[in-house]
């Protein structure tokens, strides 16, 4: 029998058993409550969920900036990841970039850690949706096409790679694409702007 750590709803998302704390770092997960599921844009309440919480543990220095991503699966469970590097590694803020090609590899992209953290939790990622604060880069998308996920809703572009639209158009699965915008039809972040 599973013993209940929180019941309450967390975030007006859901019922949990994991502090908001936990979730956010990756140690944890939600079930998102199905009235609010039913009853709310969930593309939007998630991605500002995923903006106003996963942009603050961004810990490299390079552009473009504060990324997130989350997870939605199947059966309404709800995970998390962060731009960090591997657990237990120092961050770029505590040792600097580690520098390949003009790009930082000392950090985990969110999309690839939300999708970590899934199986961690043994949750299945087969038809889940994938919240990211930026369009997956291509090496993410061979992870999210790889995980069977059916969806991805992005805030803003850093990249927007001709071999990304091929990935995605060929893939196994169906995969909707959704950019989320303000009222005004503007990303919803101010640094990313599409390409």
């Amino acid at each position: 029998m599973m013993k209940t750590r929180n019941t309450n709803i967390t975030g007006n998302m859901s019922h949990n058993y994991y502090t908001r704390e936990e979730v956010m770092s990756g140690k944890g997960f939600y079930m998102l409550n199905e009235l609010i599921y039913e009853n709310s844009d969930i593309d939007m309440l998630i991605m500002s969920d995923v903006i106003g919480s996963m942009s603050t543990r961004y810990t490299c220095l390079r552009p473009p900036g504060a990324a997130g991503a989350a997870l939605l699966t199947a059966n309404n469970s709800i995970v998390y990841g962060a731009v960090r590097p591997a657990s237990g590694s120092a961050t770029c803020e505590q040792v600097g970039c580690m520098m390949e090609d003009g790009h930082c590899v000392r950090t985990i992209h969110a999309e690839v850690r939300a999708i970590l953290n899934a199986a961690r939790f043994g949750l299945v990622t087969e038809g889940a949706t994938m919240y990211s604060i930026l369009k997956p880069c291509f090496q993410c998308t061979k992870v999210i096409v790889t995980a069977g996920i059916s969806k991805i809703v992005y805030a803003g572009a850093a990249y927007d790679e001709e071999r990304t639209r091929l990935l995605i158009e060929n893939a196994p699965q169906r995969i909707e694409i959704v950019r989320l915008t303000n009222s005004n039809g503007a990303p919803l972040i101010d640094y990313a702007q599409e390409k």
